[in-house]
């Protein structure tokens, strides 16, 4: 089987073809290796972009630590602790029937000069 699909490429012409293809690929691929001799540029000019992030990184790292360095402390200091008060919800008391004897409501009182008067919650705020 191989030998007549052999004789027919040979027949047909095709067998100079494919040699030839192959020459042209080795060609290629000569001339490719003969184009890369540009890529030592290219490492370079990739290596000193790298460099040059990194040395941006470094220099903006040492201006928040050491010159700047007190200002962000003090910054830090002051946002570390922050006290809120909260003022607890009282229990209900309860007899032994399950009545309520005493609750916990919020009461807001305005004051003014010798009147007192009850206000809501969002008017206290």
């Amino acid at each position: 089987m191989r030998k007549q699909i052999q004789s027919k490429i040979a027949h047909f012409g095709l067998a100079d073809s494919i040699s030839q293809e192959n020459t042209r690929r080795w060609r290629l691929s000569k001339n490719r290796l003969e184009e890369n001799t540009s890529q030592p540029l290219r490492f370079f000019i990739f290596y000193l972009a790298i460099f040059l992030v990194v040395l941006v990184f470094l220099v903006r790292l040492f201006m928040l630590m050491v010159v700047g360095g007190e200002e962000n402390r003090a910054l830090a200091e002051g946002n570390r602790i922050k006290l809120v008060e909260i003022e607890p919800k009282r229990g209900e008391i309860f007899d032994r029937n399950g009545a309520i004897l005493a609750e916990s409501k919020d009461l807001y009182l305005l004051k003014k000069d010798s009147q007192t008067s009850e206000i809501s919650q969002t008017a206290a705020k």
